[in-house]
C-alpha cells in the first residue's frame, strides 16, 4: 500500500513539474533503469543515494520520446532530494561509448559535443560533461582520470571536488580549472574540472580536444592514455527540478 501511495505522489508531482516532458514520453523511476538509442543510453543513475540517511520522499526519473537526429531529440530526467548531508545523490545522463572510443590521446581527434537544454532554476546541481580516461582500451581497465566540463550550476556551494587552480578561455569561454583525486574502494584516479564562469543551457560543436590538450600541455593527462566514455548529466545535491535536452551529440571525427 505505501509503495502505491509513494508511486501515486511521484505520478502527481511529475504531472506538476512535466510541462517540459512530452505527455508520450517513456519514464523509468527505478534504480539505474536505462533506455538505448543508437549510440547513446540514457541512465537513472543514483550512484550516491545510500548516503542519505532518511530517503523520505526523494526520487528521481528519466524520461525518453525521441532522438532522430542531433537536433531532433527529446529526452531528460526530473528529480526531487531531500536536504540532508549536502553530498550528491546522483548523476543522471546520457553516455556514448564503442563508436569511435576508445580513442587515444595522442591521436589528436577532434571530438565535437552539443547539449541544448532547458533547466529549472531551484535546488543545488550542475549540468556538466563527465569524461573517463583509462590506460588501455580494455572495457574493464581502471580508470586513471576523469575530466568534467560544468556547464551550468545553480545553487549555493556547488564548487568540484580538488582545489582551484587558475581559469582559463577554451572553446570561447572562461573556465575555472580544480584538480584533485577521486576514489571508490580499491580504485583511485585523477579529477580534473572545468566550470564555466557564466552559465550556459546549450553548447554546439565544443570540441572536448581544446580541454585535453590544455590537460595534456599542464602534464596532468597522459597522452598514451584513452578517452573510454563520455557522459552528460546533472549531479543533483538537493532539491527538486528537472532538465528538458532538445539537443545533443558527441561525435568522434
Amino acid at each position: 500500500m505505501l509503495h502505491l501511495v509513494k508511486k501515486a505522489a511521484i505520478v502527481a508531482t511529475l504531472a506538476a513539474l512535466g510541462s517540459m516532458a512530452p505527455v508520450q514520453a517513456a519514464q523509468k523511476c527505478e534504480l539505474n533503469g536505462k533506455f538505448d538509442f543508437g549510440k547513446y543510453w540514457l541512465e537513472n543513475n543514483q550512484w550516491n543515494r545510500n548516503s542519505v540517511s532518511n530517503l523520505g520522499n526523494s526520487w528521481q526519473c528519466v524520461w525518453y520520446n525521441k532522438y532522430n537526429s542531433r537536433t531532433d531529440c527529446e529526452f531528460g530526467w526530473q528529480w526531487n532530494w531531500v536536504k540532508d548531508n549536502g553530498q550528491i545523490k546522483a548523476y543522471p545522463y546520457v553516455g556514448t561509448w564503442k563508436n569511435g572510443l576508445p580513442v587515444q590521446l595522442s591521436a589528436n581527434k577532434n571530438i565535437l559535443l552539443d547539449w541544448k537544454f532547458w533547466v529549472s532554476t531551484a535546488g543545488r546541481f550542475n549540468c556538466s560533461w563527465d569524461i573517463w580516461i583509462s590506460g588501455s582500451t580494455s572495457d574493464t581497465a581502471p580508470a586513471t582520470a576523469e575530466i568534467m566540463i560544468w556547464t551550468y550550476r545553480n545553487g549555493d556551494y556547488v564548487t568540484p571536488s580538488g582545489t582551484y587552480q587558475t581559469t582559463v578561455n577554451l572553446a570561447g569561454a572562461n573556465w575555472e580549472v580544480w584538480k584533485g583525486r577521486e576514489s571508490s574502494g580499491n580504485q583511485s584516479w585523477d579529477y580534473l574540472a572545468f566550470v564555466r564562469t557564466t552559465n550556459q543551457t546549450w553548447t554546439e560543436n565544443m570540441n572536448l580536444k581544446e580541454f585535453t590538450d590544455y590537460l595534456r600541455n599542464r602534464g596532468w593527462l597522459n597522452s598514451s592514455h584513452y578517452i573510454h566514455q563520455i557522459h552528460a548529466g546533472s549531479e543533483l545535491f538537493e532539491g527538486e527540478g528537472w532538465l528538458h535536452t532538445y539537443g545533443f551529440r558527441a561525435d568522434v571525427q
